[in-house]
């Protein structure tokens, strides 16, 4: 055996794919717990160590020195006024930190093209190549980026552009074990709701979910998924339920309150993201802390190799969610 083992040399070891060991090092992706211990495990013992410009980084972090390369996290809004994403910018400034990165907020206009113009200017200047795009709490469907002088790295559905590579929530198996919670309590009769805007960055995953499953079960129901248009007032939502007599409802990624609140107490709810605290259905919530990990790995990935604007082949890394019950606490 070579005396410094590689990446490549350990999957060959572990009979895994070289991919499934390079996650398992990086604490991301879907990867069973056994397998993700077992890779580390043998890295352990046989004494991986990462590549140099990793460990230049993190003795750079403990000392204290300059780092190496400033990056940008961009925002719709004031982060600090989304206590969700305290996991995702902890692991990502913590991740950042270790390979030598520094990572700075910034609330950007977005809808103003020529403030986002200037934004992109600034840092130019400053020297910033690699931008995150967070999660939006005001998705768009269109954005004006400069894909030519940064690598990018979206977070979530947030980001329109279909090239920019991303780091996004497993939505389909979400989905999945939403509806299969509403089946173990009996549900047949299943709604599916979601906003329009929320629908149409996702590419109707929710809506070709919902048909598919009806399909397969005979078509409980006729309309089986409802989507909410953007400034609608409850009334034709409320119509929905009642024609429909749901006996279990999936809510999408973004159903404001108002909707939320037209659905009876006593029907059987499950939620792609959970709305808030307390939580008084079970449902999911994306794995920010996995998520900002990942983020950093990729923007040094393309840092790394020189790669900026839109990449020639798209990579998505795909975390999968918490489960959280009823009345838990957001992890």
């Amino acid at each position: 055996m070579s005396n410094k083992p590689t990446i490549r040399s350990l999957a060959k070891e572990l009979n895994l794919s070289t991919a499934a060991v390079s996650m398992a090092l990086r604490q991301v992706g879907r990867l069973s717990e056994a397998t993700r211990e077992r890779v580390l495990a043998h890295a352990r013992e046989r004494g991986y160590a990462a590549d140099p410009l990793v460990a230049e980084g993190m003795a750079r972090a403990r000392r204290g020195d300059v780092f190496q390369e400033n990056l940008a996290c961009l925002w719709d809004v004031d982060p600090l006024n989304l206590l969700w994403v305290e996991g995702f910018r902890a692991s990502r400034d913590q991740r950042a930190a270790d390979l030598g990165y520094q990572v700075e907020d910034r609330v950007v206009d977005f809808d103003t093209p020529r403030e986002l113009e200037r934004e992109f200017r600034v840092l130019r200047a400053r020297g910033v190549r690699g931008i995150i795009l967070a999660p939006m709490l005001h998705p768009r469907t269109e954005l004006k980026l400069d894909l030519q002088h940064f690598a990018w790295v979206g977070i979530g559905f947030s980001v329109p552009e279909p090239g920019i590579r991303r780091v996004t929530r497993d939505l389909r198996r979400d989905i999945q074990r939403c509806v299969r919670a509403l089946e173990e309590k009996g549900c047949r009769r299943i709604g599916f709701v979601e906003s329009s805007n929320r629908a149409a960055l996702s590419g109707d995953v929710l809506q070709a979910y919902a048909l598919a499953w009806h399909a397969r079960a005979g078509w409980p129901l006729t309309l089986p998924y409802y989507e909410l248009e953007e400034g609608e007032d409850e009334a034709g939502f409320r119509t929905w339920l009642d024609d429909s007599e749901l006996e279990g409802l999936v809510f999408g990624q973004a159903v404001e309150s108002a909707y939320r609140d037209c659905v009876p107490n006593a029907l059987p709810k499950v939620n792609l993201t959970l709305p808030g605290i307390p939580h008084r259905d079970p449902g999911c919530m994306p794995h920010f802390a996995r998520s900002g990990i990942a983020a950093i790995d990729l923007i040094r990935n393309m840092l790394t190799h020189n790669e900026f604007g839109l990449p020639d082949h798209g990579e998505t890394i795909v975390i999968e969610s918490h489960w959280i019950e009823a009345g838990a606490t957001i992890l």
